[in-house]
């Protein structure tokens, strides 16, 4: 799924733009809700995307524990910081918000995308693709919600 995103982002580049949000699954994955706030107090260190892949590519041993271990993999700079952060509940608005918005788009699974635009006071209008599917399947969305936006 990766490679389709940096193959969009470069395709359309400066004109379009990817914003990732949280939508934990923790009717699959017990520790989602906890792994997605984890990731927020990585980014907090800069380490976002590094600490979001080893997240995927562990998400079946998820723990705590496993949590710091994947700061300290993910080369966190400061581990206890991390641990405080994830313990003191600092991005759990944050998650609660990214849930909303995807509930509001009817969005329910992951991965999914939403592309669209704003259309003002915080509405979007646009199209959801459900499930990692490849670079095809978002060009003719891609190109039709540039065209409207007059680009």
């Amino acid at each position: 799924m990766r490679a389709t995103l940096d193959a969009l982002i470069a395709r359309y580049n400066g004109k379009i733009y990817y914003v990732y949000r949280h939508l934990p699954l923790t009717q699959i994955h017990d520790q989602a809700w906890k792994a997605a706030e984890a990731s927020e107090c990585a980014a907090e260190q800069g380490r976002f995307w590094p600490f979001h892949d080893l997240i995927f590519d562990n998400a079946s041993a998820l723990s705590e524990k496993m949590l710091t271990g994947l700061a300290k993999r993910a080369g966190l700079r400061n581990v206890k910081r991390f641990e405080q952060c994830l313990r003191s509940g600092k991005f759990r608005m944050l998650v609660e918000q990214d849930v909303a918005v995807a509930q509001n788009l009817g969005i329910n699974g992951t991965p999914a995308f939403f592309i669209g635009r704003e259309t003002g006071e915080g509405m979007m209008e646009g199209e959801v693709i459900s499930g990692a599917q490849p670079l095809s399947a978002f060009l003719p969305l891609v190109e039709k919600t540039l065209k409207a936006a007059g680009k």
